[in-house]
């Protein structure tokens, strides 16, 4: 089951996406994608999905034009990778493990700011650690002055 939030200024976007990861260190790029596996089947295997929701918030919506609002989904496609490693660390320790997980950030020259977790139903608190840890490690535009609030949906 999906929790929808409804922000009062959200904007949607299609961001689903499930990936396979392989048996690798994700590195600071993110995770490698299915095709990636190709050839290489001992290494591969099934894990959970991570999908960053249709629905992600700013408060800053009215000054950020659609080239920003692209880029700051870009960035959350190019890291997502880490959020995955995150939980698929803590399904091999709570393998029912599932929930969202809402990281809120400020961005100011390039970088987060005040990263934290505002909602998370997973109730695993080490799992909303290591998400904002590595998200308040991401870079983005130096252009863009936002603050967002970003849902990751996980899922078996």
């Amino acid at each position: 089951m999906e929790i929808i939030v409804n922000h009062p200024s959200s904007c949607l976007f299609p961001l689903a996406l499930l990936l396979t990861s392989c048996a690798t260190d994700p590195g600071e790029t993110g995770f490698l994608d299915s095709e990636a596996c190709t050839g290489n089947s001992s290494l591969c295997r099934e894990t959970g999905a991570v999908d960053s929701s249709d629905e992600w918030d700013t408060q800053d919506q009215a000054t950020l034009d659609p080239d920003q609002e692209e880029s700051i989904r870009g960035v959350v496609r190019r890291y997502k990778g880490q959020v995955k490693y995150c939980y698929d660390k803590h399904l091999a320790e709570n393998p029912e493990l599932q929930g969202r997980v809402e990281v809120y950030f400020e961005l100011a020259e390039g970088r987060t700011w005040d990263t934290r977790i505002v909602y998370n139903t997973t109730g695993d608190t080490a799992l909303g650690d290591c998400i904002r840890n590595k998200v308040q490690r991401w870079r983005f535009d130096s252009d863009i002055q936002a603050e967002v609030i970003y849902p990751f949906v996980l899922t078996l």
